[in-house]
């Protein structure tokens, strides 16, 4: 492209990392059979028992070999604190009603427990896409900052060939990022193609609670069916639920949750900063609090339920018919390294004028460690 493209580009990226932290991106050239197979992997994967589930799990979640983590395991809205960052605080107690599978390190060198590989055959090919994607970003952010080297980012990740196949990982030499593949879990009632079995009238539940991310950019893949009409068993139309941003305003609350809705064609992403990306920034990007909310269980009783009922499953059914009320998602956390430590940047953009360093240095090791501990 040319220089006006590219200069038109890092002002749009630069305005939306001021104003919300989060943008959609379209255009990404991930092929659209590879978002398909991913999903129809993952759901032949989370239909299976939760004994085979269990044969990769490493421990609790945020084990540097990542696997797979059970319904009740996680509360993500305690890795807020009620200082942090000048944020609405959260009541939420229970644990989150959901599932995962994480790739700390590229998906072809997984090793579960028991000796086991990757059980998501697609998912190598889908890390290496986001790992392509997130060097595209690195780049539009270099310059958008107006930092010399438009590579900057990238020297605080490690390319993911340096590994060899062994289950032992080395915590400092992570990977650009990890991927999680997320069920967030269905409510077990009689369904149809057509027909969800809740009431236009329920409000929709919090699934995942309110947080920011950790690191750096995270790529979100959402579930296609986000913020799109359903069909209740009342007949009304009701909205599916998906991703909220906070967005903050001179409110006597500070701000307001708003939808991120999507393109209703094709694979839209969604790209939205982490609390290093806040604090490499000084504050000039917001790492943006967000959740997630639809019809569900309780937390715990999503995880009974999933536990009692998933015998009855099609695990190689690959429509949505038998699952319409789950949401399916891929999520691509990105670093830096474990080892690096991240300073507020010495460009004007960020520091220039008057403007005072807000954050002192952090390894960003260790701030995910903290963020990690508070959530399990």
């Amino acid at each position: 492209q040319g220089s006006e493209s590219i200069h038109n580009l890092c002002q749009r990226w630069d305005s939306s990392m001021q104003q919300f932290g989060v943008c959609v991106i379209i255009g990404h050239q991930v092929p659209p059979e590879l978002f398909e197979s991913m999903l129809n992997e993952s759901k032949k994967f989370f239909y299976g028992s939760m004994d085979e589930k269990l044969e990769f799990n490493h421990g609790k979640y945020g084990h540097p070999a990542g696997g797979y983590t059970p319904p009740g395991s996680e509360n993500v809205s305690l890795s807020v604190s009620s200082t942090e960052k000048d944020i609405p605080t959260t009541t939420k107690s229970n644990s989150d009603p959901l599932e995962s599978f994480v790739f700390t390190y590229p998906p072809e060198f997984f090793c579960a427990p028991n000796g086991s590989t990757s059980p998501l055959p697609s998912a190598s090919e889908y890390f290496k896409q986001m790992c392509r994607i997130l060097k595209k970003l690195h780049c539009i952010s270099c310059l958008s900052l107006g930092l010399d080297d438009a590579h900057y980012m990238d020297s605080f990740y490690e390319d993911p060939q340096l590994y060899s196949k062994e289950c032992s990982v080395d915590r400092d030499k992570i990977t650009p990022g990890a991927l999680r593949i997320t069920h967030y879990l269905a409510k077990e009632t009689e369904m149809n193609e057509k027909q969800i079995d809740f009431k236009a009238s329920e409000p929709l539940q919090q699934l995942y609670g309110a947080h920011t991310d950790y690191l750096g950019f995270t790529i979100l893949k959402p579930d296609k069916r986000d913020w799109q009409k359903v069909v209740g068993k009342d007949g009304q139309c009701v909205a599916f639920g998906g991703l909220e941003v906070f967005v903050r305003d001179s409110s006597p609350a500070g701000g307001r949750w708003a939808a991120v809705r999507l393109p209703t064609e094709g694979y839209p992403l969604v790209i939205n900063a982490g609390d290093l990306i806040q604090r490499w920034t000084n504050d000039r990007w917001h790492s943006p609090l967000h959740r997630v909310v639809g019809h569900s269980y309780s937390s715990h009783e999503a995880s009974k339920a999933h536990n009692d009922s998933n015998s009855h499953k099609k695990a190689d059914d690959d429509n949505d018919d038998d699952d319409v009320s789950s949401r399916w998602t891929l999520v691509f956390f990105s670093g830096p390294l474990a080892d690096k430590v991240v300073e507020v940047l010495q460009v004007p953009a960020v520091v220039g004028g008057d403007q005072e360093v807000k954050y002192p240095p952090v390894r960003s090791g260790d701030y995910l460690a903290m963020k990690l501990n508070r959530t399990n």
